[in-house]
């Protein structure tokens, strides 16, 4: 499971014991692509665009906005405490630092863990989603592609790679992309939704229906008003 799941865990979780928070402070504003989506598109996109995909959940408002600032430097770890039980504990740490919106430590966490364990794909995975929150799309890239060259049958980092590339306006790589996660994960909701959104930019509707269709089909637990926001646009593209 990826870091976004788990950031989306947590705030499903936070919001069912804190009403108001939680979900609402999840959801992320996306650049939209340079093309001719319509907008009830970018803003069905800009709820799910991870960034994802985390997810793609989180608006972010604070932190570093300088894309060329570079990242907190790693702590320090003892000898002694090198393996893949502590890559894990870091791991989880930079979930909760993302969760509390804490984008620098969860990047030192990762930054760490990626040091411990170099071969886990899920680690850079994270760190290119932690990189994209940050406006690093560069470095985002950079670790999404080296997740993909020690796993490429990794869907998530499929998904994300193909986020970045349709928000540079390379549709025909973002579809590439998509249709490797979709197949290797035909359940992945937002492979499914991503993918539907690139069928309608490229003005095939039908194809487009067809997967925000299997996107409601495996929605699974993604919160119900997205859901019917997607369920809405469909109804309106059939119509």
């Amino acid at each position: 499971m990826s870091l976004i799941h788990e950031a989306l865990k947590k705030a499903q979780d936070k919001e069912k014991a804190l009403p108001g928070s939680g979900l609402a402070s999840f959801q992320e504003q996306v650049e939209p692509p340079k093309s001719g989506l319509n907008m009830r598109t970018i803003v069905l996109g800009s709820v799910l665009l991870l960034a994802v995909g985390f997810f793609v959940y989180t608006k972010f408002l604070s932190g570093d906005k300088d894309a060329s600032k570079a990242p907190t430097p790693a702590p320090a770890i003892a000898p002694q405490a090198i393996g893949e039980k502590d890559a894990g504990r870091l791991k989880k740490n930079a979930i909760d630092a993302y969760t509390a919106d804490d984008l620098d430590s969860a990047w030192a966490s990762l930054s760490t863990a990626s040091n411990l364990d170099p071969k886990d794909p899920e680690i850079w995975n994270n760190m290119g989603l932690v990189a994209r929150k940050r406006g690093d799309l560069l470095r985002a890239r950079q670790c999404y592609e080296k997740a993909l060259e020690i796993k490429p049958d990794y869907p998530e980092a499929l998904n994300n790679i193909a986020v970045l590339s349709l928000q540079g306006g390379d549709v025909a790589k973002a579809q590439g992309y998509l249709e490797k996660a979709v197949k290797l994960s035909p359940a992945y909701p937002e492979g499914n939704f991503h993918l539907a959104m690139v069928y309608e930019q490229k003005g095939e509707k039908s194809k487009a229906v067809e997967y925000y269709k299997r996107f409601l089909e495996v929605s699974g637990n993604l919160p119900s008003n997205m859901v019917d926001q997607v369920r809405d646009h469909v109804m309106g593209l059939e119509k």
